[in-house]
């Protein structure tokens, strides 16, 4: 499966995503519609990772598929970050301040820093 999507904790308050470069759109949407079921099967705010690590370079379909998409997916989504190798940093970055969806994205070079940096942000929640 190009889009793959697991909760990231026992107390699923995370869900890690990992996207393949070889995903398309239609693959999104389903991701999507996956993503609001696991949503609806919780009562609480859930964070969101989204594993980007295998990239060597930005797809276009990624861009399509993130400015296609609502800042807020549902009303249990909370944080959201997204995990790239060093050398996409910048261009994430960049593209986090062009994508409405991403607004309030943080970019980390690990899964490690990505739930590190959610433990921080529920300590303030």
């Amino acid at each position: 499966m190009p889009i793959q999507m697991q909760w990231g904790d026992p107390q699923q308050s995370t869900i890690h995503t990992i996207l393949s470069a070889s995903f398309d759109l239609n693959d999104w949407y389903e991701a999507i519609t996956e993503l609001c079921i696991m949503l609806n099967s919780v009562q609480h705010p859930v964070n969101i990772i989204l594993d980007m690590s295998s990239f060597d370079h930005l797809p276009m379909q990624l861009i399509d598929a993130l400015n296609s998409s609502k800042p807020r997916i549902h009303d249990n989504h909370y944080a959201q970050i997204i995990v790239v190798q060093k050398s996409l940093l910048n261009p994430a970055q960049i593209l986090l301040n062009d994508t409405d969806m991403l607004r309030g994205t943080a970019v980390v070079l690990s899964l490690i820093d990505a739930y590190q940096m959610l433990d921080k942000i529920q300590v303030f929640a």
